[in-house]
Order: C-alpha cells, then sequence, then structure tokens
C-alpha cells in the first residue's frame, strides 16, 4: 500500500478522483482498500485508554458505494505500533493486539446495515499492529513464531466475524490458516460459513509501500514468494482452494499477471467456483495509468481487482 513516509493529505483526494474517475463498466471488477484509523494508538504497558476510530472510513465506505464498488478491503490501523521486542510479552502482546483490533472493528461495523457489512472484507494480518511490520510474531532470536501467530490470526477473525463480517482477507502467507480460520468458525457455530479470500500468492517485490520498514522489506522476502516461482504458487493457491478458501490473491498484479491464467486453471480445477484475485500493490500506479492497469489484469485472466490506497498520513 504504500512507505512508511509521511504522505500528504491529498492522498484521500486523489483515492476519491482515481475511483470517481474509473469507467461505470470496470468498476464492478474492482475493490478498493480502506483504514479504519484508530486515533490515539497506546504501546504495551499503558495504563490508560483513549481509543477511537475516525468516521472518515465509514464515510468513504458509504461514497464508494454510491460509486457502485461492491466490497472494500477494510485495514485496522494503529496510531502507534505494539512493541513486539521480548517473547516474554508475548501473552501482553496478543492482548493488546485482541483488544485494539475489536475497538476498531466494532467501530467500524456497528454503524453498518447487515446489507453494507456484506460488502466488508477484512484485511487479516499483524504487520499493522506491530511495530517491527512483520506479518508475523517474533520470537528473541528474530524468528517467527508461527503457531503463536496463526493463534492469534485465527482469534482476530472470529473476533470479526462476531461483530458481523463475513469476509476474511488472511494475509500472512501462513500456510493452512484459510483451512483453521474455517474449522474455528465451524466449531464456534457461527450462523455462516465466512468467505475466506486468501492472499497466498504474494511474491516478493519492491511495489509494496505499506506497514514496512526497510528491515521488514527485506525479511519479508523469506515468506514471501520468490519472483518467477509459479509452481510453488499454484501448490499455494491449491493447498488454499482446498482448505475451503473461496478464492486466492496473486500480489503484486503488475509483476503477476503472466500466472493468472495456470493459477487460475489450477484453483478451477480443484473448485470451479473459486476465483482469482488481482492485487494492484500502491507502487504500481508508478507504472502505468490505473484504469490501463485494470483492463490488462482483467485481460490476463483476474476475476476480481483489489485496488491499494495508502492511508493518508503514512
Amino acid at each position: 500500500m504504500m512507505s512508511l513516509v509521511k504522505q500528504p493529505e491529498k492522498s484521500q483526494k486523489d483515492k476519491s478522483q482515481i475511483l470517481a474517475n474509473i469507467p461505470s463498466e470496470l468498476r464492478v471488477y474492482v475493490t478498493p482498500t480502506l483504514f479504519a484509523k484508530e486515533e490515539i494508538g497506546l504501546t504495551l504497558g499503558s495504563t490508560t485508554d483513549h481509543n477511537t476510530v475516525s468516521s472518515k472510513s465509514l464515510a468513504e465506505f458509504r461514497k464508494i458505494q454510491t460509486l457502485d464498488y461492491q466490497n472494500v478491503v477494510v485495514y485496522p490501523v494503529l496510531n502507534q505500533r505494539i512493541i513486539n521486542d521480548h517473547i516474554s510479552d508475548r501473552e501482553n502482546i496478543e492482548n493488546l493486539i485482541k483488544e485494539k483490533a475489536e475497538k476498531i472493528y466494532r467501530s467500524f461495523l456497528n454503524p453498518l446495515t447487515e446489507q453494507e457489512k456484506k460488502g466488508i472484507i477484512i484485511d487479516l494480518c499483524l504487520c499493522q499492529f506491530l511495530d517491527h511490520n512483520h506479518c508475523r510474531i517474533i520470537n528473541n532470536d528474530r524468528s517467527f513464531n508461527i503457531e503463536a501467530s496463526s493463534k492469534l490470526l485465527i482469534e482476530l477473525a472470529i473476533i470479526a466475524l462476531k461483530l458481523g463480517a463475513s469476509k476474511i482477507m488472511p494475509s500472512a502467507m501462513i500456510p493452512d490458516l484459510s483451512r483453521q480460520i474455517l474449522q474455528t468458525a465451524a466449531e464456534e457455530k457461527m450462523p455462516l460459513q465466512p468467505e475466506i479470500i486468501s492472499q497466498c500468492c504474494k511474491f516478493e517485490s519492491d511495489l509494496y509501500q505499506a506497514f514496512r520498514g526497510e528491515h521488514a522489506r527485506k525479511i519479508k522476502k523469506s515468506y514471501h514468494l520468490p519472483k518467477g516461482n509459479l509452481q510453488d504458487a499454484v501448490n499455494n493457491a491449491i493447498a488454499e482452494i482446498k482448505g475451503g478458501a473461496n478464492a486466492v490473491v496473486v500480489k503484486p498484479a503488475a509483476e503477476t499477471s503472466e500466472f493468472f491464467s495456470p493459477i487460475k486453471e489450477a484453483i478451477k480445477s480443484i473448485n470451479p467456483e473459486a476465483k482469482l484475485i488481482a492485487f494492484s500493490s500502491a507502487g504500481e500506479r508508478k507504472i502505468s495509468e490505473i484504469n490501463d492497469l485494470i483492463k490488462k489484469y482483467l485481460r490476463a485472466g483476474a476475476e476480481q481487482i483489489i485496488l491499494s490506497f495508502p492511508p493518508a498520513n503514512y
């Protein structure tokens, strides 16, 4: 989505203008991103709580609806991210993340009608919560704690689902997470099976911009797919669809469009209703005009396109 360097406020206006300028015949294929912004963020150990969530996301969501966009991806964003330095703090870190995520989810979802909630896709990751910008909890030796990360992400998904969300987009590149979310939702006796949109085909790239410092940019490559690695992307996609995911996301679209067709063919051999979604990262708009990118991705086989936009103050 975009860099940690503060962007001018005009980026929010630019987003609305970009969305309004997309022709109506293309909008049916487009899913924009919104950011549910925490106004006052707290670090681990704070004793007072003044969390509120801006109404801008809600206003933007309804504005987007008037432009005939069927869905939006919502990212919860903290004003000050949680420090993940010591594994001994893990329980406190996890509880604080759940507390903050629930407040942001609740503040965003509660004002929506049941019909509006059906248009919300919740991004499920940890990078927007943690100061090291990674998608996972880290151990003292800086290795990733996959078990703890999976457990926490599943808990966040269930929190969102209980508050009325119905579409979850896991984006941490953790294998089998979609299946585990669906299994837990069934065990929790959720009234409806959630729709899972899996970011399981995320390739390393310099086009990603949001929620990453330089250190994370380098280390995230350890769990992103190497450029050009189609076979692992196909394997990931098949595994996710077999695990119950409804769609797979290929990202960044500008560098992977030649993979859309083989990945799409592979997932539809498992489930003909499965969808291939192209994720157009913020950096891609430096390459080409947005409407040209949308048309390119549709020609390449994408069935839906997520357009990434930065929050105004990142």
